[in-house]
């Protein structure tokens, strides 16, 4: 860049002296010595500034994003405990029993990566499904569905999903 500065201006002097006028030559000659060259990058202390306000940002959305993200893996839990609930309802009217096993209800569950879905017991009378967390940050959930006699001998189906501690499942849902 200092070569083609160099060469700019043994130009201008030769052409300057014959196509303008002193005054205005001296002008361009001075502007262009003293011109300083483009600041090209950033320099370390901004970098550092903008690095600690990017910090501070994060450190601020970082437990909300958590808290949310724990919120709708509950929910989902509760979700597939409702939708098993409801299953062994319908398993139940169609069989007079509930089911031991999560694929007889046929509900097309997926996998999931926060909780393991089981049915802990199951019997004529009742069945109790749990929700295991897989880690320890998440709360675990039972669904049970129980058959009650009224006094005017009518059957019912009950079902009830229960939340329990941080990183289990409660073992039953009293009605």
């Amino acid at each position: 860049m200092p070569a083609l500065r160099e060469v700019l201006l043994q130009l201008l002097v030769i052409n300057s002296k014959h196509f303008m006028k002193q005054e205005l030559h001296a002008k361009l000659l001075h502007c262009l010595l003293n011109r300083k060259t483009k600041a090209q990058g950033f320099t370390i202390l901004e970098l550092m500034v903008v690095l600690i306000i990017v910090g501070m940002l994060t450190a601020m959305a970082l437990p909300s994003f958590l808290s949310q993200s724990n919120k709708a893996r509950r929910s989902e839990a509760q979700t597939y405990m409702g939708s098993i609930n409801r299953g062994q309802q319908a398993y139940y009217i169609e069989n007079q029993i509930f089911a031991t096993a999560l694929e007889n209800l046929e509900l097309g569950l997926s996998e999931s990566q926060s909780y393991n879905y089981s049915v802990a017991s199951a019997d004529q009378l009742a069945s109790v499904a749990k929700a295991e967390p897989r880690g320890a940050a998440l709360n675990g959930f039972a669904g049970k569905v129980w058959i009650a006699t009224g006094n005017d001998l009518n059957s019912t189906v009950y079902a009830r999903v229960c939340e329990g501690p941080l990183g289990v499942a409660p073992d039953d849902c009293p009605p």
